[in-house]
């Protein structure tokens, strides 16, 4: 009896230690992968999160920006459409529905501190694994490199709770935004109230000049230093751009009309 006592007590432990952390499979439960149809029929790729058991998703705005076909929502070995519901294109977020019902769903927290670790599954099931480095009111920045296909997928804590929705690559070396869940009630744009991008204006129109300007390079490279994550945001922006034109994926017309809409909305804050 003794020794089935001693066991006892070393069990115990054990149960409480393995109940209490990151769950790997929670997190899959809840996460989706999204496919988008886009003007020029090719695909792009990114990630979801299920917010509710009626199939209400939450997921990255710039993942869903600006497509024309279906939206397929894919999850284990089931495929659904989803309909775009409201968005919030400042906060980079954007609410997805599926045809499901009694699907798992993330529980909400926002009680994150710096230190934190957070984990981010995406829905290629890319596990990753990173410190909150900067907490904002309501944006973390996380030191890590996040894979593609990833934008728009959960950040957990340590309890499986969904404490933020990854945004993008931060231009600050191995660093990431995530939007935190409380910008959820921010969410009250009509997707079909946004301007659309005429990317035909000039579809020769490929130059990027604009990208290597020597007098616009130093004014960036003094705005990249700035510790206010709206300018390190806005500088991804524009790289990501310079980028999508050199590989002909976007006209100088329309990453032009992308960069100064966002431009803007940063004057106005």
């Amino acid at each position: 009896m003794r020794y089935l006592l001693i066991l006892l007590l070393l069990i115990i432990p054990l149960c409480a230690k393995d109940s209490g952390g990151f769950h790997v499979q929670k997190a899959e439960a809840v996460t989706y992968k999204v496919v988008v149809e886009n003007k020029d029929n090719t695909l792009s790729y990114g990630s979801a999160v299920a917010i509710s058991s009626k199939g209400k998703l939450i997921t990255a705005y710039h993942v869903i920006e600006g497509y024309v076909g279906e939206i397929i929502v894919q999850h284990a070995k089931k495929r659904y459409k989803a309909r775009v519901g409201q968005v919030s294109v400042a906060n980079d977020l954007a609410f997805l529905y599926i045809p499901a019902d009694n699907i798992p769903y993330a529980k909400l927290d926002t009680n994150v501190t710096l230190g934190d670790e957070l984990y981010l599954l995406g829905g290629e099931n890319i596990l990753l694994k990173g410190m909150v480095s900067k907490n904002d009111p309501s944006e973390l920045l996380i030191d890590l490199n996040t894979k593609p296909g990833m934008s728009g997928c959960g950040v957990f804590d340590a309890k499986n709770r969904l404490v933020a929705v990854l945004s993008r690559e931060n231009i600050l070396k191995h660093t990431s935004v995530a939007i935190k869940t409380n910008a959820l009630q921010e969410i009250n744009e009509s997707y079909s109230n946004k301007p659309s991008i005429d990317y035909q204006r000039d579809a020769k129109n490929y130059d990027t000049s604009y990208c290597t300007n020597k007098d616009d390079l130093k004014v960036w490279e003094k705005l990249r230093r700035s510790k206010d994550l709206r300018i390190q945001r806005l500088h991804a922006l524009f790289l990501g751009l310079c980028q999508k034109v050199k590989n002909r994926d976007l006209t100088t017309d329309a990453a032009q009309y992308i960069f100064e809409q966002e431009r803007q909305k940063f004057v106005d804050e």
